[in-house]
């Protein structure tokens, strides 16, 4: 496992009062195969407090190696509720919607509807910066992050530019969430 894996991972105990995310089904399963298939505690890991689990190793390993992939839009919430009310509500596994290479869960169908209706509204507002990378934004010289360096906070997408930053950013977080832009 590679350094930048390492980082993505919360390393604390997996604990069972974690909220299980999708609801226990498998997150690579959902992806890659369209199928819901339960996951097992065996293979679980815990990603921002949410408590992923995967049918198999390979399935947990594949989610590790690309999370930004993997990882429901804000861990399930309703990213249309988000945007208009500035409420994080669950979704539900019914109304999940594949789009973009990623997967979407919405309340209920009026909410995915005004989704479908407004992509550009909606489809990226889970990701910090639009992309960019805060260390960078941070030290003054902007850089695009990489989908390989995703750390997930407080359900957002927070994309770094190499494994440096990822490091950075995980040991202090408000640091760079909070800097002004420049």
């Amino acid at each position: 496992m590679s350094a930048a894996l390492l980082c993505l991972m919360v390393v604390s105990r997996l604990s069972e009062e974690a909220a299980p995310g999708l609801q226990g089904y498998c997150p690579v399963t959902v992806m890659d195969d369209h199928k819901w298939q339960k996951g097992s505690t065996e293979y679980s890991v815990l990603i921002d407090g949410v408590r992923y689990q995967f049918t198999s190793e390979a399935r947990r390993t594949n989610f590790l190696e690309n999370v930004d992939r993997y990882c429901p839009v804000l861990h399930g919430n309703c990213i249309t509720c988000l945007v208009d009310s500035d409420r994080k509500v669950s979704g539900k596994i019914k109304f999940g919607l594949f789009f973009e290479d990623r997967f979407f869960l919405f309340p209920t169908q009026e909410s995915r509807e005004k989704f479908s209706a407004n992509t550009p509204r909606y489809s990226r507002s889970d990701i910090v910066e639009n992309g960019d990378c805060p260390v960078s934004i941070y030290k003054g010289n902007r850089q695009k992050g990489d989908r390989k360096f995703t750390w997930m906070y407080r359900g957002y997408r927070v994309r770094l530019s190499s494994a440096q930053a990822l490091e950075q950013f995980r040991k202090d977080p408000s640091k760079y969430l909070m800097a002004p832009h420049r």
